[in-house]
């Protein structure tokens, strides 16, 4: 799973790191990517 998210952020990082406008909306996706991932390990532990 770890891997997975690592792989969707380093994407959506290259995608945006020429474009310094877009930065904060790459760091929002990764923050709402790794926030859904703790979600998700929460539900599926409880």
């Amino acid at each position: 799973m770890c891997g997975n998210l690592y792989k969707i952020w380093f994407i959506a990082w290259h995608i945006h790191e020429n474009d310094l406008h877009s930065s904060v909306q790459a760091i929002l996706f990764s923050v709402t990517v790794i926030g859904a991932s703790s979600i998700y390990s929460y539900m599926k532990n409880a």
